[in-house]
């Protein structure tokens, strides 16, 4: 999972020349923020098997194609501002930087 939440901290780097920044925030706390918003949009914090994520501001739609794509879709669940779920696989990495890509372009 460590060599994971690297290669996606470069990943959103080396995609968004500076339109979007990776802070960590320590002890495997990663926070998205975008345009140089004061709010982050998704934010990761590593765990021994897997990564949790949050997302704000996600669409119904959104929330539905994700729940579909998850490797592990009971994970998923949300409150009023945010969505929350694991990574496990690549496959959810991918989910992951959709989201990441979204949030990018909506900015």
């Amino acid at each position: 999972m460590t060599d994971l939440v690297a290669s996606l901290t470069g990943w959103v780097l080396d995609e968004f020349r500076g339109a979007a920044i990776v802070e960590h925030r320590g002890k495997g706390r990663f926070r998205l923020y975008v345009g140089g918003e004061s709010a982050a949009r998704i934010g990761w914090d590593l765990r021994a098997d897997f990564v949790h994520v949050w997302v704000r501001r996600l669409f119904e739609e959104e929330e539905r194609s994700l729940r579909s794509a998850l490797s592990r879709q009971d994970t998923l669940s949300h409150n009023a501002n945010d969505v929350t779920f694991q990574v496990h696989n690549a496959r959810d990495v991918e989910q992951l930087k959709a989201l990441i890509r979204r949030c990018v372009t909506v900015a």
